[in-house]
């Protein structure tokens, strides 16, 4: 029979996996969703129903990976822990004031820019409007999610890819 904390450890890093490999997808499809809606409102293109389908899917994919986080830091994370356990201490530290504070709070914010760009977008007056608000608001929101990224080479940097 397995501990509490066992089972604990075993939903972190399942957790951290899945939150790291669904990194890419929203990285990749951000950029996709950047390019796609400049050249269309560069050119003056309709909003074609692809260019639907990938929108919902950015901003929902985007809403798992913000799930997961909140599970992540809410429940599993020794990191956020410790943090919370010393706030004084932990600010002082950048990994725990990484964790316990910047990412999450720049993640809502990049999802909130997300969000707001879909609905904003989605009351556009045409359809060139429409691809310059998808691209102006995936584009900030891509700046702070990158800019938010624990990548490796930084103090609480993280590997590019997680295995289990």
């Amino acid at each position: 029979m397995s501990s509490d904390r066992e089972n604990r450890v075993s939903f972190y890093t399942l957790a951290l996996f899945v939150h790291s490999g669904l990194r890419w997808v929203i990285l990749a499809l951000a950029v996709l969703m950047i390019v796609r809606s400049f050249a269309a409102w560069r050119q003056r293109r309709a909003w074609h129903a692809l260019d639907e389908r990938l929108h919902v899917a950015l901003v929902g994919l985007l809403d798992l990976q913000m799930l997961i986080g909140l599970v992540t830091y809410a429940l599993l994370s020794p990191f956020v822990r410790a943090f919370w356990s010393d706030i004084a201490i932990a600010m002082k530290q950048s990994g725990l004031r990484f964790y316990g504070i910047e990412h999450v709070v720049a993640m809502v914010a990049a999802v909130a820019v997300l969000h707001i760009g879909r609905k904003r977008s989605m009351q556009s007056p045409n359809d060139a409007v429409r691809h310059r608000r998808v691209w102006t608001t995936t584009l900030a929101a891509l700046a702070i999610i990158v800019l938010s990224i624990p990548w490796p080479g930084l103090p609480y940097g993280r590997p590019l890819f997680r295995g289990l």
